[in-house]
């Protein structure tokens, strides 16, 4: 499985990225929205874990614009973050492949 894992909090991509891969799925990292939209051009991922507020492109505006590309149509997407107020949870539109996890939720529960 090839994951694209995203967020601004370099301690968190090293802490859950380095968890996934010794779960032995494929992951690559990027610290903004922007980033990862370009890797999203770039190759194919099975699912994409992304941080909600970030500089440059936040989380929701990259799930936005990834289903703009083809192929990424229908890439399941988990908003992950620590700060999460009802308004925001509200503007994610969580269906069958956008989900929200807190950041205090465990590695394995991913």
């Amino acid at each position: 499985m090839n994951i694209l894992l995203v967020d601004d909090e370099p301690h968190y991509l090293i802490l859950l990225g380095d968890f996934l891969v010794n779960q032995g799925w494929a992951v690559r990292t990027a610290d903004n929205g922007e980033e990862a939209h370009h890797a999203l051009k770039e190759k194919a991922f099975d699912i994409v874990v992304s941080d909600i507020y970030m500089p440059i492109l936040n989380g929701i505006e990259l799930q936005k614009s990834m289903r703009r590309i083809p192929g990424c149509e229908t890439v399941p997407f988990i908003f992950v973050s620590a700060y999460a107020d009802s308004s925001t949870l509200s503007t994610l539109a969580l269906s069958d492949t956008v989900k929200y996890l807190s950041k205090s939720v465990s590695p394995p529960k991913l």
